[in-house]
């Protein structure tokens, strides 16, 4: 006989057990209850294989309640591909009731707390369950829009096979108030009191007259209150206390051990300004590079592991399919981990099919050598050990594949040296000391070299230093050629194309009797001279427009959004250079400028994409950027064709709705072909 009980919130739940229910082709049965839910329960459930699930079984009359569980289902359907957040197996969903499948989880965090009461949590745990909340909130502000959790708190999370989850997203929203009049204040209050918990509530949900804006930084004081908890199992602001909200007047308890990095994190998190907390992006660089976390949990398994052959890592790359992801980045991105930048390319860029036959080709001629009597392996040898770095030179052979130059972390480049990002360094030498600094041929050998043999003179100047270099450029000036190869020479030198296209003066070529010519070098003057602009006020971008080298120097303190790279002023400056090439390049079209052009569309996208994500000046980007793309795009894509040149252009318009799409976005990739 089915007995019913009330909830918290006074909804009728029926208890449903022996019950059996066909779920998206999911028929489980309903074994025992877990909790209730404020409309109505939560069940354990198994299906046809005995295996474990979890079922909500809720109702409500109330519109605003029903709207709520709606909201709840489709926001953790659209997070359910990461590792920690609970899954959504499915959902039936009949008038105002409603059956919700999702994955089962053995045990929650306040059930670890319970067992620990009176020593708390090792530092160790602790790392593990805030990196893992952490990654999730992550995802979350990844998305486009972002979502915001707002009530992140011990109750929510839960664990399955060791992974820590977030399991509740009834609090989750994708609303961004701007308390601009008293109507918004007065929804943003119903909001906040019915979906955050008081002793989680940030300085700008407690007095909204100050007319802060809710945003994702109240996740981060969010986050800060959850840690202070598992590091102490006390609140940070007991009862929710609105004075010392306010004041920010928090105290670590006494003669409780707790790791001073982490109450560092706490004191980040919990400013009072949210202009002063770190954003998500900052917050998990920092704290997976303190505690060592940049590998996946597979390099972890690895590096864990007391003996590991290089046949069953790869056995292990093999079932690896690299996480799903809003995230947006360039190619070296440092948001990425190291494992899963290892493998993503090559996933991504060939069929699965062919990735595996691969892989699989390795593992058999592992095989093959482990079982032959040869000198280097015969049966009475130990097995082979190897490290993560030694079996990483199996993905390394076909990753390279899959990019235009391969990069090496130990490449020479421009952004190695202390004067990393100053374009007009050393520039002041005197001309009497130059000719013993480089060895070349005078400067009219100089010219016929770039004529004849443009390789070796742009190998040449690679290797000068900067003040050598910007006299040779100046020198070459007066050719007719010398627009094109120093144009190429800058688009095929990574971070040092920027110095080079900074110290490129305005050529006065020599006057040819072909009319083509002489109006190619015009606009490709004109072109570069504003190319020079561009690398001048933004020199973190390389020749090409890639960011890898920039990313890679500053992976440990990136630029707030906002800030060059990713901001509106470079938006601007790219537009004037659309505006300029659309105007030349129909007089004289040329093969250098429509890649340039081709790349600069690229980075566009990506920066556009960036400033969406990040919410950067929303206003500019809806009323001006996003209508003026489709407007150049058009406009680019038939120049190129009537100049019949080979560009690798977009076919089709990019959709910003597309959430695929925009994952895929990258900036240029990084290209030196001197390194």
């Amino acid at each position: 006989m089915k007995s019913t009980s009330r909830t918290a919130g006074g909804v009728v739940a029926k208890n449903y057990i022996g019950t059996s229910y066909s779920i998206e082709g999911i028929k489980v049965t309903v074994q025992e209850k877990i909790i209730d839910h404020q409309y109505g329960a939560v069940f354990l459930c198994t299906d046809s294989a005995n295996a474990k699930h979890t079922i909500k079984i809720l109702q409500s009359q109330d519109d605003d309640a029903i709207q709520r569980i709606n909201n709840e289902i489709s926001i953790q359907k659209s997070l359910s591909s990461h590792p920690n957040i609970v899954k959504i197996e499915g959902v039936a969903a009949v008038d105002k009731s409603f059956k919700i499948l999702v994955e089962n989880c053995e045990t929650s965090l306040l059930r670890e707390f319970s067992k620990v009461l009176m020593k708390g949590f090792t530092t160790e745990k602790i790392v593990d369950i805030f990196s893992s909340v952490l990654a999730a909130v992550k995802f979350m502000h990844e998305q486009t829009p972002p979502i915001f959790h707002r009530d992140i708190k011990v109750e929510n999370i839960l664990c399955k096979n060791g992974i820590w989850k977030i399991s509740e997203f009834s609090s989750a929203s994708f609303r961004r108030y701007k308390l601009q009049n008293d109507a918004e204040k007065s929804q943003a209050y119903n909001d906040i009191l019915a979906n955050t918990s008081p002793f989680n509530r940030a300085p700008e949900l407690v007095n909204l007259s100050q007319g802060i804006e809710i945003g994702e930084k109240v996740d981060i004081w969010n986050l800060g209150c959850f840690l202070y908890k598992i590091c102490t199992f006390k609140d940070a602001f007991p009862g929710g206390s609105p004075n010392l909200i306010l004041n920010g007047n928090y105290q670590w308890k006494q003669n409780w051990k707790v790791d001073e990095f982490l109450k560092q994190i706490v004191s980040k998190c919990l400013q009072i300004d949210p202009t002063k907390r770190p954003n998500i992006q900052q917050l998990d660089l920092e704290f997976r590079t303190h505690y060592g976390l940049k590998e996946t949990s597979l390099a972890k398994k690895i590096k864990q592991s007391a003996k590991l052959t290089s046949r069953k890592y790869i056995k292990q790359i093999l079932q690896l399919q690299p996480p799903p992801s809003q995230l947006l980045s360039d190619e070296s991105d440092v948001e990425m981990d190291e494992e899963a930048e290892l493998v993503c390319g090559a996933v991504y860029e060939y069929d699965q099919v062919e990735f595996e036959k691969l892989f699989k080709q390795k593992i058999q001629e592992e095989e093959e050598k482990e079982n032959s009597n040869t000198e280097t392996f015969t049966s009475n040898q130990p097995t082979q050990i190897v490290n993560l770095e030694d079996a990483s030179d199996f993905l390394i052979e076909f990753e390279e594949r899959s990019i235009e130059i391969s990069e090496s972390s130990e490449a020479t480049s421009a952004f190695n040296t202390n004067n990393a990002f100053n374009t007009n360094s050393s520039l002041n030498a005197s001309s009497s000391s130059l000719s013993a600094l480089y060895q070349t041929p005078n400067d009219n050998e100089n010219i016929i070299l770039m004529k004849s043999n443009p390789s070796i003179l742009k190998r040449k100047l690679y290797s000068a230093d900067d003040s050598t270099l910007s006299v040779i450029l100046s020198n070459l000036s007066g050719s007719s050629t010398t627009p094109t190869f120093l144009f190429e020479f800058a688009r095929e030198s990574g971070s040092k194309g920027t110095k080079i296209l900074s110290m490129i003066s305005s050529f006065e070529t020599e006057t040819t009797s072909n009319t083509v010519l002489n109006t190619l070098n015009q606009s490709l003057n004109s072109y570069l001279m504003k190319r020079k602009e561009f690398a001048i006020d933004f020199p973190m971008f390389e020749g090409n427009y890639s960011l890898s080298d920039f990313t890679r120097a500053n992976k440990t303190s990136p630029p707030p959004p906002g800030n060059p790279p990713v901001s509106v002023s470079v938006i601007k400056k790219i537009f004037d250079m659309m505006e300029l090439f659309l105007k030349v390049f129909n007089k004289a079209p040329c093969q250098v400028m429509a890649d340039d052009i081709c790349d600069l569309y690229q980075l566009l996208l990506y920066i556009t994409a960036k400033l969406l994500q990040f919410n950067i000046e929303p206003e500019y980007i809806e009323s001006t950027v996003l209508r003026r793309i489709p407007g150049y795009f058009s406009l680019i894509q038939s120049a190129i064709q009537n100049s019949r040149l080979r560009v690798q252009f977009p076919t089709t318009e990019f959709n910003f709705k597309d959430t695929h799409a925009v994952a895929r976005l990258r900036a240029p990739k990084h290209r030196n072909i001197y390194e």
